[in-house]
């Protein structure tokens, strides 16, 4: 599952301190990887976080998410095309996302 708006503004500029959060249901247990890319997709930064059967929440700073060849995720930074893949790579498994949130707490 993929949301993003491939414009240079990308969906959102993440600040300093943000986390995402998120709300999805599994079939099965399996690894959810999470994954953010930059508006131009040079950059990735991703995080695996294991998954149960049911409706699962998950929430991540996005400090934690580490960079797929290239730079740490600065504060700030124009982010797109969040994808969120349950399964090893190369595996398909239904996941159906019921929220997602980017929020900086107070």
């Amino acid at each position: 599952m993929s949301l993003g708006q491939g414009k240079r503004q990308g969906l959102f500029r993440a600040p300093s301190g943000a986390r995402i959060h998120l709300q999805l249901t599994l079939e099965s247990d399996q690894p959810l990887t999470v994954q953010l890319e930059s508006p131009d997709r040079r950059r990735a930064w991703r995080g695996v976080v294991p998954g149960k059967a049911g409706l699962n929440t998950i929430d991540l700073a996005l400090s934690e998410l580490r960079p797929k060849g290239g730079a740490e995720l600065q504060g700030d930074e124009a982010l797109d095309f969040l994808s969120i893949q349950a399964g090893l790579p190369n595996q398909a498994h239904a996941l159906t996302l019921e929220h997602v949130r980017v929020y900086v707490p107070r």
